[in-house]
């Protein structure tokens, strides 16, 4: 689970993958085609995420993953807690959380949700697509280890590759988050 938003206070290079994102997405908020556009948007970054840690985890025995965006707080809520019931937790969150993943041998599901997100696109396209890809990630990385990794050692990966996939440099307060902070 990928605890609360964050919001970016460094400078985005142009030219990095999250500069180009974040330009990418203020065109579809102006695009008369937004819905469509803006679920094509958030499928791409996904795929592009995924393949990323494919990548970078050098594996080809990857997880069948499929993702969901929930665009309302209740119904993401609900989901939480009918997943919560049907599968164990090691770490349960203290706070809200972004995002979460089922695993299973049978296929994984990571729900994102969209609400929290929502109110960054009025300041920032930056800290909306830091945010969402940082969530994917986290919780594509979960889909992968199937809880063979704890969860301070999936943040650590998890912030890692977040800069190197979106040209970025991470502060060092955001990179040494603690697991314990967010999750009993």
């Amino acid at each position: 689970m990928k605890p609360n938003v964050t919001q970016i206070n460094f400078d985005v290079p142009k030219d990095s993958k999250l500069g180009k994102y974040a330009e990418q997405l203020g065109d579809i908020i102006i695009s008369t085609r937004y819905k469509e556009d803006f679920n094509n948007f958030s499928d791409q970054l996904f795929h592009d995420s995924f393949a990323f840690v494919r990548k970078e985890l050098k594996t080809d025995d990857y997880p069948v993953i499929i993702v969901e965006f929930v665009s309302t707080q209740v119904e993401y809520e609900r989901l939480e807690k009918q997943a919560d019931r049907l599968v164990y937790q090691k770490e349960k969150p203290k706070i809200g959380t972004l995002g979460f993943a089922i695993t299973s041998d049978f296929g994984n599901k990571i729900y994102i949700n969209f609400e929290p997100l929502w109110g960054l696109l009025k300041n920032s396209r930056s800290s909306f697509v830091f945010n969402l890809v940082s969530t994917l990630i986290h919780e594509i990385l979960h889909c992968f280890y199937r809880g063979s990794k704890d969860e301070q050692a999936t943040l650590n990966l998890h912030y890692k590759l977040l800069e190197v996939f979106l040209g970025v440099t991470l502060s060092d307060e955001i990179k040494e988050t603690k697991a314990t902070d967010y999750y009993t």
